[in-house]
């Protein structure tokens, strides 16, 4: 399957696409930044489409994006020589093109460097898709027609084979990345089996796992009941492989019989 950076995505047919998508990526790269596009068509903008500027400076970015086949080195070198005029306080000098990398453009850049007040650098169609491909938001907005698809190595996890009295469950136990808010300390319970998944806690009520295993129902009543045996999703993953027994106490058996009555009787 290809990535996003060998799937070739193609670049923008015009200038005004690409100075969005110019926007749009800085704006992820630097988000406590000031990224705004540098005055309007018509006005002397010294070579710079859209600035890029930290609120501590004094790092400031300007960007102009070229849209076009073959990026010459003596077009770099007349942007850079605007851009000394420019009013921003300038501290890099960007080139952001639809051309492909060129050696010779690098080249320029490196030399323009080397004897001008700041950095010069070139922003290739191959260096924008590599980095587009780590902000799925600027991927979904341009490139809707691709699929986005996230990996996360730092979630651990382990398989549960629950042998249950009267079933079994094989659920799959996740400890879900805190940079996922919205499901910060939360516990994936899968039933393989049955094609359903859920998020719940440590402590939650058993109803959170009826939403996929019915009710009134015994598997979320004892899952609920095993999970709520441990302090941590931690403890849960850290069992590694292993075989564990739960003793299901006649307390237990009495209470799931008590919560049926209860549930029938209401109905």
């Amino acid at each position: 399957m290809p990535t996003y950076q060998n799937a070739r995505l193609p670049p923008p047919g015009d200038w005004q696409e690409l100075e969005r998508i110019c926007r749009a990526l800085y704006k992820q790269i630097y988000p406590h930044w000031t990224v705004q596009r540098y005055g309007r068509s018509g006005q002397k903008q010294r070579g710079v489409d859209v600035y890029a500027m930290s609120p501590n400076g004094p790092d400031c970015i300007g960007l102009q994006c070229k849209c076009v086949g073959t990026l010459k080195p003596d077009a770099i070198a007349r942007d850079y020589a605007k851009s000394k005029e420019c009013k921003l306080p300038l501290t890099r000098f960007t080139v952001f093109t639809t051309a492909p990398r060129n050696v010779r453009a690098q080249n320029m850049a490196a030399d323009l460097t080397k004897s001008g007040p700041y950095c010069c650098e070139v922003m290739s169609w191959e260096d924008i898709v590599e980095e587009v491909s780590k902000f799925p938001d600027v991927l979904r907005e341009f490139y809707p027609q691709y699929v986005v698809v996230r990996t996360d190595a730092n979630v651990v996890g382990t398989i549960i084979d629950l042998q249950l009295p009267e079933s079994a469950c094989l659920l799959v136990i996740s400890h879900i990345g805190e940079e996922h808010r919205y499901l910060r300390d939360a516990v994936l319970v899968a039933d393989v089996m049955g094609r359903r998944c859920i998020p719940t806690h440590i402590g939650a009520h058993r109803s959170r796992l009826e939403e996929i295993f019915g009710e009134p129902s015994y598997e979320a009543f004892f899952i609920t009941e095993w999970l709520n045996s441990f302090d941590s999703v931690d403890q849960i993953v850290g069992l590694g492989t292993s075989v564990q027994t739960y003793d299901i106490t006649q307390e237990g058996h009495d209470a799931f019989r008590q919560y049926c009555r209860a549930f029938h009787e209401a109905g």
